[in-house]
């Protein structure tokens, strides 16, 4: 496989003068500086590799943003910040026509301290106090959920029902697809596999829209953050290629199945899996008090994560369908609508799957979230009770009076103001971030979304919403 993550061809850690010799081993022309925006989305400044000091400096000092533009929080008064290049990131642009290299950065502000406003500042810090303070690390590993819109006439073996697994010619994006999983790979992102999802959906405008899934191997926290936005800006640049239209929008037509964005959770202690007893985990054998606790705790705080995880109003008509879409707050071993999920266990590995994301998550912030709640759950004597009252058996359906998430990103507003004192303690969510994310999610005015039955006014929401996240 043709390796563009330098890490990954160098076999080294990346330093300054690995990126100068890359650069000129392979004659790149373009040095794209990258960073995560407060919209979850890959930002980018492109440079010149022509001017030998310039790019030396660019590379040593990175260059001045106006983060007023780009994070919630930053006033226009202080705008200015420094994007820093972590050159451990560094990977060929698989897509640029000019020979490119890209380099996600971080942000920091006039002091020259990392920006306490930023997704990833938000969640390397998040994870670094969690690891502080419990001598545990959290893996993660997400699944990326997308539908690809196309002229209905492309699909010569259109048939209706559900799509999983579907091979070609029954699927018509697979090479695409596998495009796409050979595109990640290659940056040295790790991809567990790829394959068609359920949902295939005949738009009543001469369009089909058909779902596919990517899911990854566990990685720290963090990079699984930023392997996310990767991944996504790799999606919908080779759609471009193939000429379709992507969209990681929870909804894509009113009432039918929408897109998730599932994580599941690993805790580890010393190097090795501690959520299941020595039997594997269920439904073989019991969870540990470690990952009991860790489900209470997120559980706790599910209503006011929706503010990460759902921030937009189509967000609440996928989680009003319930088709495969969580609403009750409870966890359940293998039931699929429940808002946590305990899969089977792998080769000794056991997991927890948070269901109630979608694509257009903050991803960083969404993760810092789970991070802090999966501590708090850890540290709170009542997150065990929490876990049992809970819980639903195997056989048993969700048909309990269990609490459930916000309707609308107004509800979800309410809930992150009501419990914001806890996340931003010790300073890990700023104020001024939370303020800003209240802001942007009470802008939506959506208090009645899931009330509407106009169906075309539904779809109009869902048009405006398409390319979110």
């Amino acid at each position: 496989m043709d390796m563009n993550f330098m890490p990954k061809t160098l076999g080294k850690e990346v330093q300054k003068k690995d990126i100068l010799n890359y650069i000129e081993k392979n004659e790149i022309e373009i040095l794209n500086l990258c960073y995560i925006g407060g919209d979850s989305r890959l930002k980018s400044l492109s440079f010149s590799t022509l001017n030998a000091h310039h790019l030396n400096a660019v590379l040593s000092s990175g260059e001045r943003i106006d983060g007023s533009s780009i994070f919630p929080g930053v006033s226009v008064k202080a705008g200015d910040l420094y994007i820093i290049p972590r050159y451990s990131t560094a990977f060929k642009n698989p897509f640029s026509k000019i020979r490119t290299l890209n380099i996600l950065c971080s942000c920091f502000d006039k002091n020259g301290h990392p920006l306490s406003s930023a997704p990833d500042t938000v969640l390397r810090t998040t994870e670094q106090k969690f690891t502080n303070n419990t001598g545990l690390v959290l893996h993660t590993l997400g699944e990326l959920e997308y539908y690809v819109i196309y002229e209905t006439g492309l699909d010569v073996f259109a048939t209706r029902g559900k799509h999983y697994h579907d091979s070609s010619p029954f699927t018509v994006w697979e090479d695409m697809r596998n495009e796409i999983l050979h595109t990640i790979v290659s940056l040295g992102i790790p991809v567990k596999y790829a394959h068609s999802e359920v949902g295939k959906i005949f738009l009543p405008d001469g369009y089909t829209a058909e779902q596919h899934e990517i899911e990854f191997l566990p990685t720290p926290i963090s990079e699984t953050a930023d392997n996310i936005v990767i991944s996504k800006w790799i999606v919908r640049n080779v759609a471009l290629k193939y000429g379709v239209v992507v969209t990681f929008s929870p909804v894509v037509e009113a009432g039918e199945i929408g897109s998730g964005m599932h994580f599941h959770l690993e805790l580890l202690q010393n190097g090795k899996n501690c959520m299941a007893d020595k039997k594997g985990g269920p439904p073989q054998g019991n969870l540990t008090k470690e990952a009991l606790k860790m489900i209470g705790g997120i559980l706790n705080f599910a209503k006011s994560l929706s503010a990460f995880g759902n921030p937009i109003p189509v967000s609440y008509l996928r989680l009003a369908t319930q088709k495969e879409s969580p609403s009750s707050i409870c966890w359940g071993e293998m039931n699929r609508k429940a808002l946590i999920r305990v899969p089977l266990g792998i080769a000794g590995k056991q997991t927890i799957e948070f269901r109630a994301a979608d694509g257009t998550a903050m991803v960083h912030l969404l993760l810092a979230g789970l991070t802090f709640a999966t501590e708090y759950g850890l540290k709170d004597k009542k997150s065990l009770g929490i876990a049992k009252e809970l819980h639903v058996s195997p056989k048993e359906t969700i048909k309990r009076d269990f609490d459930v998430l916000p309707s609308s990103c107004a509800e979800a507003a309410k809930e992150l103001e009501a419990q914001r004192a806890y996340y931003e303690k010790d300073g890990i969510f700023p104020p001024l971030l939370i303020d800003g994310i209240l802001k942007e999610l009470k802008s939506h005015k959506d208090d009645n979304i899931c009330n509407i039955k106009d169906t075309n006014k539904i779809r109009e929401i869902i048009k405006k919403y398409l390319h979110y996240g």
